[in-house]
């Protein structure tokens, strides 16, 4: 008698076994069913290798996000770093960023209701302060001021009022100057065009008639000497001008100076005549006495004394 096979089922004859058609066709049918089952299982065997494919490439992709989370995380700043160089700023109790924390170019602005106050502050380099009432501030009319702290020079620096702003303006500051300007100088307290004086103070002083004596009241230096007459002389008119210091004319000392160094003459048949200025240059002092003399008659006769002034 036949036995069946323990997994298939099949049916296993013996020696002494005869097969027939209706054995042997349920065997494969058996075999038909256990193939067919076979397949089934192949198909669910493809589907966890999908499965398996899409599993590996989830966990790449996490792989992935674990990498940026580090290095998220090493990025977050360490606590130790807060409030020192290259490490982050800090806040404090208000949620602000200390000022002492803050670069040098961004500095508050405090305000206070006058210079007592103003004064009365802990300054820093670059602080700036608006006082309400700057008048304790003596170049302050009135009004408000500000100012900022100036650590090197440890003291308050003016950079606005309400009134005004004291400017201090410099010649060297001054740009597009007209060349004119700059071709002026001064000497000696006198106003110089390219060295030349602009002005010159040049005084005539006329003596009529030979005698006259006048003080002269300011300093300078004769330049010329005029000398004209009324009538036409047969004979030449000898004269001089002299000057004398004002000590030795009060004192009576008779020390005259003859301007150009001696007497003069104006010619027979003229009327008038000009002396040469280098000829005749001679230093008065403010207080100096002038006086012009003819030799013989000066019936006529005119002396004109042109003097510059120093």
């Amino acid at each position: 008698m036949a036995t069946q096979t323990p997994k298939l089922g099949l049916d296993k004859l013996e020696p002494t076994d005869r097969v027939g058609r209706d054995q042997f066709n349920k065997n494969m049918d058996i075999l038909d069913d256990k193939v067919g089952a076979l397949g089934d299982v192949l198909g669910d065997l493809e589907g966890i290798t999908e499965r398996q494919d899409t599993l590996e490439e989830g966990q790449a992709s996490l792989a992935g996000r674990v990498s940026a989370a580090e290095l998220n995380v090493a990025k977050k700043e360490n606590k130790a770093d807060k409030g020192q160089p290259d490490g982050y700023a800090s806040l404090d109790s208000d949620g602000k960023v200390p000022i002492t924390q803050l670069p040098a170019n961004i500095k508050e602005m405090r305000v206070v209701p006058d210079i007592a106050a103003r004064d009365a502050l802990e300054p820093y380099d670059g602080l700036r302060v608006r006082v309400l009432d700057a008048t304790g501030d003596p170049t302050v009319a009135e009004g408000w001021a500000e100012y900022v702290w100036d650590e090197a020079a440890t003291a308050w620096i003016k950079l606005a009022e309400k009134e005004s702003l004291d400017i201090v303006l410099d010649w060297d500051n001054i740009q597009d100057i007209p060349q004119v300007l700059t071709d002026l100088s001064d000497l000696d307290g006198k106003l110089l065009y390219k060295g030349s004086a602009i002005y010159t103070d040049v005084r005539a002083i006329s003596f009529i008639g030979g005698e006259s004596e006048i003080v002269y009241p300011w300093a300078g230096s004769v330049q010329q000497i005029k000398i004209n007459c009324a009538e036409v002389r047969s004979e030449d008119l000898e004269f001089a001008v002299e000057v004398q210091a004002k000590d030795d004319y009060v004192a009576q000392a008779a020390n005259w100076r003859l301007v150009g160094g001696a007497q003069l003459i104006l010619p027979e048949g003229e009327v008038y005549k000009e002396f040469a200025v280098t000829a005749l240059n001679i230093e008065i002092a403010a207080g100096d006495v002038i006086r012009a003399s003819t030799v013989g008659d000066d019936t006529g006769v005119t002396f004109t004394v042109i003097i510059q002034n120093d």
